[in-house]
């Protein structure tokens, strides 16, 4: 095929059951597609072809006769409508053979044809990008693709497949996983996963129970009643030692509160003794102010106090204040 037809498609690059060769497009080589005959040596050419040899103002491809006109030969289109081909995916296995007329109505995925040719190759109509033949697209659809509407297995959690895989299955609560001791238990919800290990499994290496006691043992959980048995000895022996050590730590603890008690009544009496000369010292500073008042206020005080006074009033009685004076001297 010619570069130009490659741009702008010309004749049917199809396969024919029983290939025209005397129908072939003289620009394209290809089979007449809306063939038109030319005016001046009679000549069939695809339409397209035809038409940019006009527009670009060139000569009859054949002849070299310019100035030529072309008409679209219904009659020629009809007999080529009716040629036998092969459908396009023939290698992919469809056994399709029909006229080339009903070859759109075949592979079309729309009008007449709703679902198109099952061996057709085409894109995923949810986005994933994949590429599947229609007979294999409904199970992509439904079951594999990646951009399918998907509700969790194990919650209510909804969103496309993907999401659900990558995001969501990792934190899942109900997710079911395996036990990392591979015990016997097989698989449990995520939320049991933590309880499970630090009760249950008989696999998860733990602590003796008397490691408080000094006993350093961290075996599995199905072997512990076993290593109590065999060691009950050395447990004895080793809560023998920490009871001694609590014993002296008490003792311990009971002299040092004993010499806390001394130090405090020691502070008690010796807080006694300041505060007694505080007080002392208190009295003594006040008596000193009272003095020291009295030398530089000689006068008597400029307000006297009347008892009764209601009493004088109604009977009329008359007072007088003691003389005073306003400065010394």
């Amino acid at each position: 095929m010619s570069v130009s037809a490659q741009v702008i498609p010309g004749g049917y690059d199809h396969d024919f059951f029983d290939p025209p060769n005397d129908l072939e497009c003289p620009i394209c080589m290809l089979v007449l597609r809306d063939p038109h005959l030319i005016s001046c040596c009679g000549n069939h050419f695809c339409g397209n072809c035809i038409s940019r040899v006009k527009l670009e103002g060139k000569n009859c491809p054949i002849c070299n006769l310019p100035g030529f006109s072309v008409l679209l030969d219904k009659g020629l289109q009809r007999s080529i409508g009716e040629l036998q081909v092969f459908c396009a995916n023939k290698d992919r296995g469809c056994t399709w053979v029909g006229k080339l007329s009903k070859l759109q109505d075949h592979t079309a995925s729309t009008g007449r044809a709703k679902h198109g040719c099952k061996f057709e190759v085409v894109e995923c109509s949810q986005g994933c990008g994949e590429k599947y033949q229609r007979r294999f697209m409904r199970e992509h659809l439904t079951k594999v693709c990646s951009c399918r509407r998907y509700m969790c297995n194990y919650c209510d959690y909804e969103s496309l497949y993907e999401d659900v895989r990558r995001n969501h299955w990792p934190v899942c609560l109900n997710y079911p996983v395996a036990c990392p001791n591979q015990c016997e238990v097989g698989t449990l919800a995520r939320r049991e996963l933590e309880k499970h290990l630090m009760e249950d499994c008989a696999l998860e290496n733990i602590e003796c129970e008397f490691s408080y006691a000094g006993c350093k043992t961290k075996i599995k959980r199905k072997d512990m009643a076993t290593h109590m048995n065999d060691s009950s000895l050395k447990h004895l022996s080793q809560l023998s030692e920490v009871s001694l050590s609590l014993l002296q730590s008490m003792h311990k603890k009971e002299e040092q509160i004993s010499e806390l008690k001394r130090e405090n009544q020691a502070l008690k009496q010796e807080f006694g003794t300041l505060k007694t000369v505080h007080e002392n010292e208190k009295t003594a500073l006040e008596n000193t102010v009272k003095s020291l008042e009295a030398q530089l206020n000689p006068v008597p005080p400029f307000s006297f106090t009347m008892t009764n006074f209601e009493e004088h009033k109604r009977a009329g009685d008359r007072w007088f204040s003691p003389s005073f004076y306003s400065h010394p001297g």
